[in-house]
């Protein structure tokens, strides 16, 4: 008689289980660690690049001619022995940090121990800042 009861009373419990919490908050995002103000200007795609391609924050050109779009343009140097094919991307912001625009992918050779210039021009007077994304051929 006890297992009757103990087996209704477990069909009962499992049987109101979906039902007992009929409204659920969505998943809210964690806060990044990473603030806006620090992600960097230039970000490698892939984890070997650091190692691989290195830049000089002083030496970035940031030419803002009368009456045109900004034009961006960041010299990356290799610093290992073999060729690499490379492809990159400006995305270009506004002034509350919305993106207005892409570059698309540009490709380029980046041949050893060479100083090459990564360069585009936005695509709107709306860009006052930019953010560029380097990464191997694909």
């Amino acid at each position: 008689m006890k297992s009757g009861y103990l087996a209704l009373s477990l069909l009962s419990a499992a049987l109101a289980l979906p039902g007992c919490d009929t409204v659920r908050a969505p998943y809210a995002p964690a806060g990044d660690p990473l603030p806006a103000s620090n992600y960097p200007k230039v970000a490698y795609l892939d984890k070997e690049l650091p190692g691989m391609l290195v830049a000089d924050p002083a030496v970035v050109i940031v030419d803002r001619p009368e009456g045109r779009p900004m034009k961006v343009t960041v010299p990356l140097r290799s610093v290992v022995e073999h060729t690499m094919r490379l492809q990159y991307q400006y995305t270009w912001r506004d002034s509350l940090g919305r993106p207005v625009g892409q570059s698309g992918w540009i490709f380029t050779r980046v041949e050893p121990r060479v100083q090459v210039p990564f360069q585009a021009n936005a695509l709107s007077m709306d860009a006052t800042d930019w953010r560029l994304e380097v990464r191997f051929e694909r």
